[in-house]
């Protein structure tokens, strides 16, 4: 991906000058400060290096589009970068996008045409204490581990494709999620003296999907014949539990407004919501 000649792509270590205008997404969208911080894989478009006014960023949990509106220069740019290069080259099926103000809401269907967005309300919800027991309510034939180096190298257990896929999507590579991230599994067989030295698969994890400063966010899947099951639930309160006791203040939860199973669990255990949002899903046109 290439900037088209209206735009500047700014590259990691000079993130800083765009943070200003990154303040609307401050406390909602902790991904684009990820990315920032330099804590997450991201790719960041303004329309001057110095003293950006708008600013176009892409990261792992979506899109965002910051900043001044009526920068006819920057919408000028967006516009063929969305033709051009994140779409014309078949980079992007679609585009996840968070907007800053109520004008990049309504300018969007304009600079992502002929794309339509789909209109996608989220829930962001905000956990500082655990309430759940978790421990004792994981169910027989499972087990909850750390998803850490041994769980994943180990022979004795199967790891599924998505987790290693959300490691390196999130992560950028196995190497940095160990060194910056963490996560739980819930192990199916109850391998025998731990999860690496038994016979087990995972059939639920709730990773970090990102850290900045002493705040992180986590998400959670569970493969399908396994749900329902509270599993989700334990998983996650897991993962609660070690960050808010390795020296996070807080920890964050996403999920869309009619994903009631997810909004359950996070209040199950101990998540508050802080705001309802709106995300734009834009698809490639075929």
């Amino acid at each position: 991906m290439s900037a088209p000649p209206c735009l500047v792509e700014l590259q990691p270590g000079g993130f800083d000058a765009a943070r200003p205008i990154f303040a609307p997404m401050s406390g909602l969208e902790l991904t684009a400060a990820a990315v920032l911080d330099g804590e997450g894989p991201g790719r960041l478009f303004v329309d001057e290096a110095e003293r950006p006014r708008s600013a176009f960023m892409t990261s792992p949990e979506g899109a965002f589009l910051v900043g001044a509106a009526d920068n006819e220069r920057f919408v000028r740019g967006f516009k063929q970068l969305v033709r051009d290069e994140l779409f014309g080259r078949l980079e992007w099926r679609a585009l996840y996008v968070t907007c800053a103000s109520d004008r990049w809401e309504e300018l969007l269907g304009e600079v992502v045409e002929p794309a339509t967005p789909e209109l996608i309300p989220r829930r962001h919800y905000v956990c500082r204490a655990p309430a759940l027991d978790w421990r004792a309510t994981v169910p027989d034939g499972y087990a909850v581990v750390p998803l850490d180096r041994r769980l994943l190298q180990s022979r004795a257990v199967v790891v599924p494709d998505h987790v290693k896929w959300w490691i390196g999507s999130n992560w950028g590579n196995r190497e940095r999620f160990l060194e910056r991230g963490f996560g739980f599994a819930t192990v199916r067989g109850e391998p025998a003296g731990g999860a690496t030295s038994g016979e087990g698969s995972i059939v639920s994890w709730s990773l970090a999907d990102c850290r900045s400063g002493d705040a992180c966010e986590i998400g959670i899947h569970t493969l399908e014949p396994y749900r329902q099951r509270g599993l989700a639930t334990v998983t996650a309160a897991a993962a609660v539990e070690h960050a808010l006791g390795s020296g996070y203040s807080r920890v964050g939860w996403h999920c869309n407004e009619d994903n009631l199973g997810s909004a359950r669990t996070a209040e199950k255990i101990g998540f508050k919501l802080v705001c309802s949002y709106r995300s734009w899903l834009c698809h490639r046109p075929e």
